[in-house]
């Protein structure tokens, strides 16, 4: 059970990392300007995630949980490569959002058959707090992940016009 929940949270960490900097960079590097533009990544993220929610219970019967959710994960670090080597303009924009579509089949994949998984270990008469269990451990790792990027980001980046407005 350990196990379960550690990847899962592992998951959550890696979305909200690559979501929160994906957010962050929009404007900064590639030039987003509008609100649907920057987050426009979110839509292949969950046409993905939803898709592999949808097959991953027969996947994982077929082929076990634990090879589904190594799939999974190589498929997830895809995404982190697409966005390290896109170009910083906007055209490089439409390879950050492609590679949201491989972080919503890792998530859709991983945290799936860590739910299956944890309910396995659980049994039948506690398939609800093996879910629960999971999500709770998935969603405190994205709240985790989003006060450690918050405070790297208050710490390393500066904002131009804020040193205008000190200078009004």
């Amino acid at each position: 059970m350990v196990v379960a929940c550690t990847i899962t949270f592992l998951v959550g960490a890696v979305l909200q990392l690559n979501k929160l900097a994906v957010l962050d960079s929009a404007g900064r590097q590639f030039s987003q300007e509008s609100y649907a533009s920057k987050t426009g990544f979110l839509v292949p993220f969950a046409v993905f995630k939803a898709l592999c929610n949808l097959i991953v219970g027969g996947l994982a019967d077929k082929y076990g949980r634990r090879r589904i959710a190594i799939l999974g994960w190589c498929v997830g670090l895809v995404a982190p490569t697409m966005v390290l080597s896109a170009p910083t303009t906007p055209d490089g924009w439409v390879t950050v959002v492609s590679s949201a579509a491989c972080l919503g089949m890792q998530q859709g994949l991983v945290w799936s058959c860590m739910i299956l998984a944890m309910m396995d270990l659980c049994g039948a008469e506690a398939r609800g707090f093996a879910s629960g269990l999971n999500e709770t451990v998935g969603y405190t790792a994205i709240d985790i992940f989003a006060q450690v990027y918050g405070g790297i980001e208050r710490r390393t980046v500066t904002c131009g016009w804020v040193d205008k407005i000190e200078d009004y």
